[in-house]
């Protein structure tokens, strides 16, 4: 995978320390606000002390109207108020393009080269886009693209990958679950294409690293699901191992099942994907999900953070999707530093 990987691994690395128990929940505070500006101008550098070293002159594409635009404005503001609380070290000429202005994304790009002449191109954001670029077999400015290519092939220099990909989050499962010692798990995913892809990953990660898959089960509906808990772990391996659930669903398919695993009579530690938490604040229905370990970052369980308030002020009314969209714009913005 080339340049791909690399940055693919360090994603890996970041988000296995960031690995935590969700333990407790906490009710909503008063928020501050934050002024994102709305144009493709370039954008001011930040003013505070200088700790980190940027590109000069940095392009954004992102999809600012159509079937995506939701998604686009969402992964936007959470890289702009990344880059207002940064530390850089220089000035950043910072511009923000609509990403469907054009038709043909390859076009957009050496447009943007011509116009822009910046350092780094930030995006696209979908995944036809960030195929088509793929498919370039020489890209004179490095791309950091904010989804993973459906190309069979390798990808050119200069061409990275960063994306909220499940399938990727299940490898990370694997490597903490390994990294907490377990050596036999057990899976519990949706009957779904969804649910099933992700549970195929997961089990290639785990057994390429010499561990064992001690039984695993499908659902269809997660509110009838006792009987097949109790028969998955009692066809499993020896019962004096420890006992871990790598549990694949929604935040409702959780919040339905860690109580019936947890009302068995041996103990299991359940891991999970980020999705089984929504991110919104709501001990009531939370609470049954403390001590499921998933994938996260910090600001995303701390509802006083900055980033929090300044996202609880644009999305008042936020679904769970546009807050880790707006929580992954955030994270892209330390790897333009790396490449």
């Amino acid at each position: 995978m080339g340049a791909a990987m690399n940055i693919r691994l360090s994603l890996i690395g970041l988000l296995c320390t960031l690995l935590s128990a969700c333990a407790s929940y906490q009710t909503d505070v008063p928020m501050d606000s934050i002024d994102v500006p709305e144009s493709s101008d370039p954008l001011p550098m930040s003013s505070a002390a200088p700790v980190a070293i940027l590109p000069a002159n940095v392009s954004v594409l992102l999809p600012l109207q159509g079937d995506f635009i939701k998604a686009g404005k969402a992964v936007r503001d959470g890289y702009l108020n990344a880059y207002y609380q940064a530390n850089v070290s220089q000035s950043v000429n910072l511009t923000v393009i609509d990403s469907q202005k054009l038709p043909d994304i390859v076009t957009l790009y050496q447009q943007t080269l011509t116009v822009n002449k910046p350092a780094l191109v930030v995006g696209p954001l979908t995944k036809a886009d960030v195929s088509a670029l793929a498919k370039v077999p020489l890209l004179a400015t490095p791309i950091l693209a904010l989804n993973r290519a459906d190309v069979s092939d390798l990808v050119p220099a200069n061409f990275y990958q960063f994306s909220l990909d499940p399938q990727a989050e299940a490898q990370m499962v694997a490597l903490r679950l390994q990294h907490d010692a377990y050596h036999h798990v057990y899976v519990v995913a949706p009957s779904s294409q969804w649910g099933q892809s992700i549970a195929l990953s997961f089990e290639k990660a785990w057994l390429a690293l010499g561990r064992t898959i001690s039984n695993s089960v499908t659902y269809q509906d997660s509110k009838q699901f006792s009987a097949q808990i109790q028969r998955l772990l009692t066809e499993g391996t020896d019962s004096a191992e420890p006992r871990a659930i790598f549990l694949v669903g929604s935040a409702a398919d959780a919040r339905a099942l860690v109580p019936i695993i947890r009302n068995q009579p041996e103990p299991s530690s359940i891991y999970a994907l980020p999705v089984v938490y929504s991110g919104v604040a709501n001990s009531a229905v939370n609470t049954v999900l403390n001590g499921v370990i998933f994938p996260s970052t910090a600001w995303q369980l701390d509802d006083q953070s900055e980033a929090r308030a300044a996202f609880a002020n644009l999305y008042p009314d936020a679904s769970e999707d546009e807050l880790r969209l707006y929580g992954f714009g955030m994270d892209a913005l330390p790897y333009l530093s790396i490449i």
